[in-house]
């Protein structure tokens, strides 16, 4: 199950807006591109929960619009108007979509880090067409908390005439009810205000919060990070990874001089340097995996010990090499490796790795 849309934010601030099943089925397509798929596969269960003939019905006559749909791109003073799909195949439930070459090309941007995630879970929220593109635009801008955005520009993204309808028509038709619903269903909140000139609305500001709880881990790392490169990171390696070094930079610099302590964490992000804190991490879980075992072996023992005659067991050299081949099966556990290159006087001589040969021939098989 795809969780995000990676979405090029040249595609975010072209013009284009659809109806909600439009939007939709785009969001499913766009979040399976990549550089190896040439055709994307889209089932019905994908974009409703249930399935029968009339929605999967109502999906065929939705791409069957999008084939036509373009978005308009403004560019070196040129509009440009570019198609979404190049072809679109239906075959029992499955709908196969061939994206046009330069949507393809759009999301190529995406390895060079002009892109914005998208969570599915949270754009499938929202019904309105409108409140879709509002949120992107709002997402797109997120970590610097507010955007100005001109309303012939918002006009544009959202492909509504400004020359048709007044800004307080577009107001309350279009955006109120946009802002409405992210603020209801999402886990972004705007605050919008209104920058004029004389009575005129110029422009808005989009004031943008996020009601996501803030891992504080996240904030630690916000020492020795500005946040876009934090989020760059984190969106890479993962919180856990990165915060594991930022303990392991606390350890080192106990011991070290770190003249730069954000490029040395840094480094031991990108290049998995092995700190002090993490051998000493790995060194005490294998002690207490190996004290666990200790301690099940001597439960084991103490079992056997009680359950058997209190006659001494007298095993051959052979049987006791024997015993022992059969322990190095698993050559992972505590009586493998206490049994490990051991000679037979070794074995005698020893109360502890009798005690596991003679557990081992005690136990039915």
């Amino acid at each position: 199950m795809l969780k995000n849309l990676y979405m090029p934010n040249a595609m975010i601030e072209a013009g284009w807006c659809f109806s909600e099943l439009e939007h939709h089925i785009l969001f499913h397509v766009f979040a399976q591109v990549n550089e190896k798929s040439q055709v994307i596969m889209l089932q019905a269960k994908d974009i409703f929960d249930e399935i029968d003939d009339w929605k999967y019905k109502e999906i065929k006559k939705a791409t069957a619009r999008l084939i036509s749909r373009v978005i308009i791109v403004e560019e070196d003073g040129k509009t440009i108007q570019i198609p979404l799909f190049q072809k679109v195949e239906y075959s029992a439930g499955k709908i196969y979509i061939q994206l046009d070459k330069y949507i393809s090309e759009m999301f190529r941007a995406i390895k060079a880090g002009r892109y914005t995630k998208i969570p599915l879970e949270e754009i499938g929220k929202i019904k309105g067409k409108y409140a879709h593109r509002i949120y992107m635009l709002a997402k797109q801008y997120e970590k610097k908390k507010n955007r100005e955005i001109a309303i012939d520009k918002l006009c544009f993204a959202l492909n509504i005439s400004v020359s048709d309808k007044e800004y307080k028509t577009i107001k309350r038709d279009c955006l109120v009810p946009a802002y409405n619903e992210i603020n209801k269903k999402t886990n972004v909140e705007l605050n919008v205000k209104e920058v004029k000139n004389g009575k005129k609305v110029e422009k808005i500001i989009l004031e943008i919060n996020s009601k996501e709880k803030t891992d504080p881990r996240y904030n630690e790392l916000l020492m020795y990070f500005s946040e876009s490169e934090l989020n760059e990171l984190v969106e890479k390696y993962g919180i856990e990874y990165c915060y594991a070094k930022y303990l392991g930079l606390k350890k080192e610099k106990n011991v070290k001089n770190i003249k730069n302590e954000g490029a040395w964490l840094k480094q031991a992000i990108v290049n998995n340097w092995k700190t002090r804190y993490e051998v000493e991490s790995e060194n005490k879980d294998r002690r207490e995996k190996e004290n666990a075992e200790r301690e099940a072996v001597a439960l084991a023992a103490a079992e056997v010990a009680a359950t058997t005659t209190k006659e001494k067991i007298e095993l051959s050299d052979s049987q006791i090499l024997e015993i022992r081949e059969k322990i190095m099966i698993n050559p992972d556990s505590f009586a493998a490796r206490r049994l490990a290159a051991t000679t037979i006087e070794q074995i005698r001589s020893s109360p502890i790795l009798m005690t596991l040969i003679e557990e081992y021939f005690n136990t039915p098989s």
